[in-house]
């Protein structure tokens, strides 16, 4: 999983649909049939199985995409109330941390990557490591512990920088 400011790729389905140049009109349709009703058997298979760290999975991606956007409240709520890292860093002060990057630049032109991340789920409890970010400042890595609170909401209790 990779989500970037820097890059406008199409779809998979898009980039099938694209290649007609070389291939008769039925046989691209035959391939994007074929691509359809195996990502949605393969979708359906992951999903009963792998239904809580996906979950995991999509609220790191929306805070990530909130960040991009410059959006501080979102970034702020993807935060327990509980919040506190080794820096001594607490939910009370993300909102300023947060708004002060957004105003300097820091999330655009930078991307987050999850394609070494692993997903440790237990009940009610998710550690999410490595999350690697890049940009022109540098790369970094952190790790992530997540709750799923009584709204039914995963977020984030502890980060920690690798």
């Amino acid at each position: 999983m990779e989500i970037s400011t820097a890059s406008s790729s199409e779809n998979l389905l898009g980039r099938v649909f694209n290649q007609r140049h070389t291939r008769s009109n039925g046989k691209v349709l035959l391939t994007a049939l074929t691509f359809v009703v195996s990502t949605m058997i393969c979708g359906f298979v992951s999903a009963r199985d792998s239904a809580p760290a996906e979950e995991v999975s999509d609220a790191l991606v929306s805070i990530f995409e909130a960040m991009q956007a410059g959006n501080v409240d979102d970034m702020v709520a993807a935060y327990s109330d509980d919040y506190s890292d080794s820096q001594g860093g607490y939910k009370a002060i993300l909102r300023g941390a947060f708004g002060m990057m957004v105003a300097q630049g820091v999330f655009e032109d930078w991307t987050f990557r999850m394609d070494e991340c692993e997903f440790d789920v237990d009940g009610d409890s998710a550690t999410a490591s490595p999350v690697h970010f890049e940009s022109p400042l540098g790369k970094t890595a952190y790790s992530y512990k997540m709750r799923k609170e009584a709204d039914g909401v995963w977020r984030i209790v502890n980060s920690e920088q690798k």
